[in-house]
């Protein structure tokens, strides 16, 4: 990320923006998000983090570095790099946010196979309004 400063606030100070910056975003909803991210991070960062977003999912799910470079468009150092810093924080840390992109990817999986089968015409009616309503058709 681009750097702001580099001088460095004191630990007390560093603690208090970091309170504030979680309590900031805490319990929003996706759209403010989104806004509150486009105030405190530049286009770039938001692409860097989305870049990272993606390469930790595919490390999870065990795609291999070259992979996972071509896939984000990123280089080989860079998704070792990631791999690395992931192998370093305690598993406890990093379980949150794993568990919230499986989350995610199997609702999404999930959402797509829905979306197919409302477009069968063999299934009963039922089936295709259920469909539907969870997939917002």
């Amino acid at each position: 990320m681009t750097p702001v400063s580099k001088k460095k606030l004191s630990k007390e100070t560093e603690k208090a923006l970091l309170d504030a910056l979680f309590s900031s975003l805490q319990n929003l909803n996706k759209k403010s998000i989104s806004k509150s991210l486009l105030t405190l991070l530049t286009e770039t960062e938001i692409k860097m983090l989305i870049k990272r977003v993606a390469i930790i999912m595919l490390l999870e799910q065990n795609v291999g570095i070259d992979a996972i470079a071509k896939t984000t468009n990123t280089t080989r150092q860079t998704v070792s790099r990631i791999s690395l810093q992931l192998q370093l924080i305690p598993r406890e840390a990093k379980d949150t946010l794993s568990k919230r992109l499986s989350r995610w990817y199997k609702f999404n999986i999930a959402k797509d196979l829905l979306k197919q089968l409302s477009k069968i015409e063999s299934p009963s009616k039922s089936i295709r309004n259920d469909a539907r309503k969870i997939t917002g058709l």
